[in-house]
């Protein structure tokens, strides 16, 4: 099963889509991780009749990223650093 980010902080450029809940829902991004450079690539747009084996993790579309924070296994993330506590 595919790691889902759920609750994800979004960024300011993710605020600024002013996407509705049902919206928020619907549009997601799918990465694949790869293997060889230990890093995530975009494999595509969610489609929820897909499923999606371990190696992919789904983003909500409003959690862009600027950078990429490489962690161990297991290291719980509670927020990301620069990004904003916008909930809506």
């Amino acid at each position: 099963m595919a790691i889902i980010l759920k609750n994800a902080p979004k960024t300011e450029e993710g605020c600024k889509l002013n996407l509705s809940k049902e919206d928020e829902e619907k549009y997601k991004l799918v990465f694949r991780i790869n293997k060889e450079s230990e890093k995530l690539d975009l494999y595509g747009v969610w489609n929820p009749k897909e499923i999606y084996g371990n190696e992919y993790v789904i983003a909500p579309l409003t959690s862009i990223y600027k950078d990429t924070q490489y962690l161990e296994c297991g290291t719980k993330v509670q927020n990301v650093e620069g990004s904003t506590a916008v909930f809506r």
